[in-house]
């Protein structure tokens, strides 16, 4: 495993150890996944607005943000 899939793992066992400390934290969750599934915007379209806007937070807020644009890329989730 690389660099940047040995990051983005241990991302996910921060995401997961952080929600487990701030439930309050999982609500953000359940909204931003109904974001997600709005069809105003494409999905990638506004992966790239959270991205942008991550670049002001943490490099891990980032990471998971270009990892879920990576994902739909390699999904076939095309911009419109």
């Amino acid at each position: 495993m690389g660099g940047m899939e040995r990051f983005l793992e241990e991302l996910d066992v921060d995401l997961r150890d952080l929600l487990s400390r701030a439930p309050e934290l999982q609500i953000f969750g359940e909204y931003s996944e109904k974001v997600m599934k709005t069809k105003v915007l494409d999905k990638k379209f506004k992966e790239l607005i959270a991205l942008g806007i991550s670049i002001a937070n943490s490099h891990k807020v980032r990471a998971l943000h270009v990892k879920a644009l990576k994902r739909g890329r390699e999904s076939g989730v095309k911009h419109r």
